[in-house]
Formats: C-alpha cells, sequence, structure tokens
C-alpha cells in the first residue's frame, strides 16, 4: 500500500473482483500508472464471471488508447476503442467512472465522457486489474445502481413484473384501458426506490402496496394508510416546507408525482413534495406493488443501500 491507495505488483498480473454479481452497477475510482519501457496497461472490471467470462476497461497509457474488451467463452472482442487521449498524463491521478445498465456501458473520466458500447448483459463482480504495471488504485467504490428513463424504459421489463401487457408511452402504462399492477422484482429492503408518475387525466393516479402499508397519489393529493387508516406525514423544518401548491407538470402537460422509498435497519422511509413519512418496517422480503390507473410510470431509479466497499479478494500470477 502507498500511503491510501492500493499498488500492484509491477512484475505480475494483479486482478481482484468483490462485491455481489451484478449487471447494473455504477463504478468509480481514481487511478495512476507509471510508464515503463514495456508499456503501462491497466484498468477496471465491469463484469467478472471466470477467467474465460468478463469485461474491462483497459487503459493502455503507453499508447495513450484505452479499450472495452469482452470476454466470452474465451473468445475476446474489442468493443470501442478511444484514441482520443491526447496529453494525457498516467503519471497523474484521474477518475474513472463507469456505469453499467445491462448492456449498456458509459464511461467517463474526470467527469469528461470517453466512449459507451454494448457488452454481454450477463451479470458479473466487478474490479481492478493490473498487467505487469505498477498501477496504483484509491477511493474504489462500485454502486448497485439503475436509472431509467425516456428511452431507457425499454429495460423496465427486467426491474419488475407486470399483470398484463405494458406500452411505452412517454412512460410506462396499461395497453388498454384496464389498470395495470406492477410489482417490483427487487425487495424494498436495503434499497431505495425513485419513481415517477404522470396521470393521463386529471384522476389518474397511482396506488402503491408496501408491505401493510398503502400510498395513494394523485398530482394533487397523497395519502398513506396503514391498516384502512391515514398516517399523518413527518414534520419538516421551515427552510424545507412548500409555500405554495403549484402541480409540477412534464413537457407534455401531464401532472407529475415524484416518490422516494427508501428502507433500512427496520425503518422506511417515504418523501414527495412537501411531505415525509418515516414508519417502523422489518418485512425484509417485501416487494413493492404498484396499480397505475390513468396514469404511467414515467422515470424509474434503484440505489442499493448496502455498503459498496467490501473486503477484496485478490490473485496473481
Amino acid at each position: 500500500m502507498d500511503g491510501h491507495a492500493l499498488v500492484a505488483d509491477e512484475s505480475s498480473v494483479f486482478i481482484a473482483v468483490s462485491g455481489k454479481s451484478s449487471a447494473t452497477q455504477v463504478i468509480d475510482v481514481w487511478a495512476k500508472a507509471p510508464v515503463t519501457p514495456l508499456g503501462a496497461r491497466f484498468g477496471i472490471v465491469v463484469r467478472y464471471q471466470d477467467a474465460n467470462n468478463l469485461t474491462k476497461l483497459e487503459v493502455d497509457a503507453g499508447r495513450q488508447v484505452i479499450s472495452v474488451v469482452d470476454v466470452i467463452g474465451g473468445v475476446a472482442s474489442e468493443r470501442v476503442t478511444n484514441a482520443d487521449l491526447h496529453d494525457f498524463d498516467s503519471h497523474a491521478w484521474h477518475e474513472y467512472r463507469l456505469e453499467r445498465r445491462y448492456c449498456r456501458l458509459e464511461i467517463r473520466i474526470d467527469g469528461r465522457f470517453a466512449a459507451s458500447c454494448t457488452i454481454s448483459d450477463k451479470p458479473g463482480r466487478a474490479g481492478l486489474f493490473s498487467l505487469r504495471t505498477g498501477a496504483a488504485f484509491s477511493a474504489y467504490a462500485a454502486t448497485e445502481h439503475v436509472n431509467l428513463w425516456g428511452a431507457g424504459l425499454r429495460d423496465l421489463g427486467r426491474e419488475l413484473h407486470a399483470d398484463r401487457r405494458l406500452v411505452i408511452d412517454g412512460g410506462v402504462r396499461s395497453s388498454g384501458v384496464c389498470p395495470v399492477t406492477l410489482e417490483l422484482a427487487y425487495p424494498l429492503v436495503s434499497n431505495r426506490f425513485v419513481l415517477d408518475f404522470a396521470g393521463q387525466t386529471s384522476r389518474g393516479q397511482a396506488l402503491l402496496s408496501l408491505g401493510e402499508y398503502r400510498l395513494s397519489g394523485t398530482a394533487s393529493s397523497v395519502e398513506f394508510m396503514r391498516n384502512g387508516k391515514s398516517l399523518p406525514s413527518t414534520p419538516e423544518p421551515a427552510r424545507l416546507r412548500v409555500f405554495e401548491d403549484n402541480v409540477r407538470r412534464d413537457r407534455s402537460g401531464r401532472a407529475v408525482l415524484t416518490i422516494r422509498i427508501e428502507a433500512l435497519n427496520g425503518t422506511m422511509r417515504l418523501h414527495l413534495r412537501g411531505k415525509t413519512w418515516q414508519v417502523p418496517f422489518a418485512d425484509n422480503a417485501a416487494r413493492a406493488r404498484i396499480t397505475l390507473d390513468r396514469a404511467s410510470l414515467t422515470g424509474y431509479e434503484r440505489t442499493s443501500l448496502e455498503s459498496s466497499i467490501e473486503a477484496r479478494s485478490a490473485s496473481g500470477n
């Protein structure tokens, strides 16, 4: 270790992966590497199943090139290469952010877009690697996260199950006039969900079943209940209170309602514009059920609340 950095052995191949297998992650890390006569190759593992099935972002600092390599069944292929890294100083620290949404990968370096491509949609663990390069890594974090809106809503079927056919038309809604019920694939506990709804008519509403709790929401009113009894919201600080009760609308003029739900350590919190609830919640297996009645789900975001920094397992040869 060099201070707070993990430094790879330049005489061997180093790879370290950790965490749960996933197809939706945001990976952040700071890295630098000295360039020797043998070059400098290091990077980030996006998907690791085994040595014959993985995806990685490889930084070739000697040639000032980055590439995404997808290995499937032992056959490697370059998905994208970016050679436009002029004046790239690999000796200096650079921030890398990789956002994976199933088969789509986007790469940013120092906050700037660097590349995007399609990769295998198979889940895998994330980590770091170095090929006989004394690369240094710091502030590594892999967070389970996915954000679906606009064209990204086509992946929503991976996140939930519906009791009838859905269509995407400025959001996800029932294909007919009858309400549709959606069940999220991931449990409420240890996750944060941000859900955007838009009413197709002035009477459009979303009904949420959250374990023993129920929430009924329209663009202008919300009611949160348990056992049929309405629960008062938690008073907010004066600086957070809403003094104007104007209805928020999207570009199509539809009334919009955003609900944030998170559950952790026996407590569930719900927040929407001007209202917050905090209630006991101990059902670890509970999943949210959403009924859309003349309403659309226009945005979906899921983030794991579990620690993304775990003990690393490393191997080298």
